[in-house]
């Protein structure tokens, strides 16, 4: 039985579910959630078998503030009926989940590939962060983790959005200090944390001066969408293109129950990643990002909607691109100063983003 062990329920969430990934030579049989509130009395949870090895059940909604105790068991198809535990300790020593209020923005699969640190001898205001696009507004940010290996303490802030890169710290969003539990999370948790009423956000995790190398963040390098980011004083913020930091955050709403997965992966997507500088004179650079192959194309337009200049109109591969736009239209005269719209349009979706150009 392969388990990632889900240290968070969440209220917004309806049921709590829960994945294994279960395989014997023989066969498997059949597989159960075993849960209990109380460590004392257990109820049982068929586990359903989806495709290949993976089993999938749901522990029925709680309170917040509920700590719940489970593990899982799997018997075979094998004449003895052999029965594993997972984790091997329960039920002596079960899981628990704790439930709590909101649901979870995540951008990875639960597993890390690999784990990082800017720098494990000197320190430069090491950080790393990942930028968090909620799906409504406005939301309140409550608790933020990270998956990290090391003992030491870090500490966590919520910052905006400054021209693609984390900005200022958000009222609310001041600096947590957590370090690593037995589940592997460092976790922050905000009592009025910042509220978000649109745009992205960045939660952000920084080291220690004392410990620029302990701990490290997990990375899960099987999913990319290129939202994670590292920083020192010496070069700045950098993206990171080979995967996303196992950071997330947990935020409430007031419109009730989510239809979240249990890993919490939200899908790629086409974006815009906004100009640099803006407002600019003469020249400025807008970064976009292709998470597919396909036909891009990123034009400018007026506040009358009429084009201006087409940036990009061609079949592009994945990745992160910047393109210049020198203030010309397409008929290579200046433009006057004022407001104009850059518009991606990629894969049936279309992002815009404002610009200012004064001279």
């Amino acid at each position: 039985i392969v388990h990632v062990w889900r240290a968070l329920g969440f209220s917004e969430e309806g049921d709590h579910p829960l994945v294994a990934n279960i395989s014997d030579d023989s066969g498997v049989d059949y597989a159960t959630i075993h849960y209990s509130i109380d460590e004392v009395e257990y109820f049982s949870i068929d586990m359903v078998n989806t495709e290949n090895d993976t089993w999938v059940g749901a522990i029925p909604a709680q309170p917040i503030g509920t700590t719940i105790y489970y593990y899982i068991t799997a018997v075979d198809t094998s004449p003895d009926s052999n029965e594993a535990v997972f984790p091997p300790t329960a039920p002596d020593e079960p899981y628990t989940m704790e439930i709590v209020e909101g649901y979870e923005l995540a951008y990875d699969d639960g597993l890390p590939e690999r784990f990082f640190v800017v720098d494990s001898l000197e320190y430069h205001d090491n950080a790393c962060a990942i930028r968090i696009t909620p799906d409504e507004y406005p939301v309140k940010i409550i608790l933020a983790r990270a998956y990290v290996l090391g003992d030491s303490s870090v500490y966590f802030t919520i910052n905006d959005q400054s021209d693609g890169v984390p900005g200022d710290v958000l009222p609310g969003g001041g600096e947590v200090v957590a370090n690593r539990l037995p589940h592997g999370w460092a976790i922050a948790n905000w009592e009025d944390g910042a509220l978000i009423t649109e745009g992205d956000f960045f939660v952000v995790m920084h080291w220690q001066p004392g410990a620029p190398g302990n701990p490290a963040v997990g990375q899960d390098s099987n999913t990319v969408l290129y939202r994670s980011f590292w920083y020192s004083s010496h070069y700045g913020w950098n993206f990171t293109n080979d995967g996303e930091w196992m950071m997330r955050v947990v935020v409430v709403t007031s419109t009730g129950i989510k239809e979240i997965g249990s890993d919490g992966v939200k899908p790629a997507g086409y974006e815009l990643l906004g100009n640099y500088p803006n407002p600019f004179n003469a020249t400025t650079d807008i970064r976009f990002i292709t998470p597919y192959e396909g036909d891009v194309k990123i034009e400018i337009f007026n506040i009358k909607g009429q084009l201006i200049k087409t940036l990009v109109d061609g079949y592009i591969k994945p990745g992160i691109y910047s393109k210049t736009w020198d203030g010309s239209n397409n008929s290579g005269n200046e433009v006057s100063s004022g407001v104009y719209f850059c518009k991606l349009t990629a894969g049936g979706n279309v992002d815009t983003r404002k610009m200012v150009l004064m001279k």
